[in-house]
């Protein structure tokens, strides 16, 4: 899948809380395998925030991973909200 992805994006590494959820040391090995860029995080939330704070208004930030990841997003999103 990250062959499909943009080379020059910056990629933030991270898992949901899971235990069966790729590690997320693993996840970065590949991402830098790949020849792209990445950080590593401990969470999918603190993860996504530094992708937000890091964007510029004309970026484009995607979420992608399992369904688990997303879930999570949209759930401390729902959240903020509040």
């Amino acid at each position: 899948v990250l062959a499909l992805l943009p080379q020059d994006a910056h990629y933030y590494a991270c898992a949901p809380n899971l235990p069966r959820a790729l590690a997320v040391k693993q996840l970065l090995e590949k991402i830098e395998f790949s020849g792209r860029r990445g950080e590593l995080f401990n969470s999918v939330q603190s993860a996504y925030n530094k992708a937000i704070q890091q964007a510029s208004p004309d970026d484009f930030v995607l979420v992608c991973g399992s369904n688990f990841v997303v879930a999570e997003v949209l759930e401390f999103l729902e959240h903020d909200k509040d």
